[in-house]
């Protein structure tokens, strides 16, 4: 089992890319979300908490330090363009750490990835506070980043740290030093999820509706691949809290992935009915209708995307992506322009589909 830490013998972090040059953050600069997840956030509407097991716990070398801590297994992020694996640090409800692993198949691709997240770093929160290989940090007000490429046993890793200040007031009411140590956390494989699913399982012959366990083990099977069961646990999740909108976007993604598209749709509308404010469902939302050739209706879903987060790269390119197939290149092409700004490298495959679609636009 592969523990994500600096293990010995472990090949050194070489030099960061220093292409995009930019200010040092500012007093006011926070950690930027990494896909759905935010230092801070609660952990209430957030579908598919598998929390470590004893066996997890005791590879980590520690039990948790401080009253109400707990570290979970998440799904994956779709954030810069690569999936990434996710761990989650909480206290009480709250989430105080995000860590994120990206397997890549070999050095260039490790190389590539670990270029595109130095990059949107420094754009987001400047030139970095420290270098110390094989870290490199960014301090913010509400906490640091941290990145960091690793190689062991073959693979090639990338990984981030981002770490909430709030796990510093947690840790002097309970009299504790936090640990350090949440970088440990081991990959999901297969085995350990499938211990997991057992654990779940078992608890549900007991409590045949509980809505945590049945939406853990949605998750589960959607991390595993078993869409067809996922889908079966989130169908079941509903029937017990018809007002959940988690638990419909959890039927909307296992949707999504057994090529549904039309029940995507209304697993996401039935979400937004009960949540209007839910980014995740209008982004979804948005996204299915693309995928389907719906464009007007993408475009409608998508603005109302970024109006709830205007800084969100991913539903800025969405909704580019819509407006081309409404080939309205005008606003396409507006849309490229503010990538440019949150995320050069969306910013280039917008600008690819506009070179394909409506050539007249952009220069050759």
């Amino acid at each position: 089992m592969l523990l994500m830490a600096v293990a010995a013998g472990s090949r050194p972090a070489r030099a960061a890319s220093t292409r995009v040059v930019s200010a040092p953050a500012s007093a006011s600069t926070k950690i930027p979300s990494l896909s759905q997840y935010k230092l801070d956030m609660s952990t209430n509407n957030l579908p598919g908490l598998i929390e470590l097991s004893p066996a997890e716990y005791t590879a980590l070398g520690r039990e948790p330090e401080f009253a109400g801590e707990k570290v979970f297994h998440a799904p994956p992020a779709d954030f810069l363009g690569f999936e990434w694996d996710i761990r989650l640090g909480v206290i009480g409800r709250n989430v105080y750490k995000i860590v994120a692993l990206l397997e890549c198949n070999d050095l260039s691709g490790e190389d590539k990835a670990f270029s595109v997240a130095y990059d949107y770093y420094v754009h987001q929160l400047g030139e970095p506070s420290e270098r110390r290989e094989p870290l490199i940090t960014w301090d913010a007000v509400d906490g640091n980043a941290i990145l960091q490429r690793q190689a062991a046993a073959g693979a090639y890793y990338v990984l981030l740290f981002l770490t909430s200040k709030s796990v510093l007031h947690a840790s002097i009411a309970s009299s504790k030093t936090p640990s350090p140590r949440i970088s440990e956390v081991p990959a999901p494989t297969k085995e350990n999820l499938e211990v997991s699913i057992k654990v779940q399982e078992q608890r549900l012959e007991k409590h045949p509706d509980d809505f945590e366990t049945l939406g853990s083990l949605g998750g589960l099977y959607g991390m595993l691949g078993r869409y067809d069961k996922a889908l079966y646990y989130f169908r079941r999740a509903v029937t017990v809290n018809p007002s959940s909108s988690s638990a419909y976007l959890g039927m909307a993604a296992a949707y999504g992935h057994l090529n549904r598209g039309p029940e995507k749709i209304e697993a996401c509308k039935q979400a937004i009915k009960l949540d209007p404010s839910n980014f995740e469902a209008y982004l979804n939302l948005g996204s299915a209708y693309v995928r389907s050739g719906q464009h007007e209706q993408a475009a409608q879903a998508l603005q109302e995307a970024v109006k709830l987060k205007p800084d969100n790269a991913e539903a800025h390119f969405s909704l580019g992506l819509a407006y081309v197939g409404l080939c309205r290149k005008d606003l396409a092409l507006r849309e490229s322009e503010i990538l440019s700004k949150l995320e050069p490298r969306l910013e280039g495959q917008l600008r690819h589909f506009l070179n394909g679609l409506c050539r007249d636009v952009v220069p050759p």
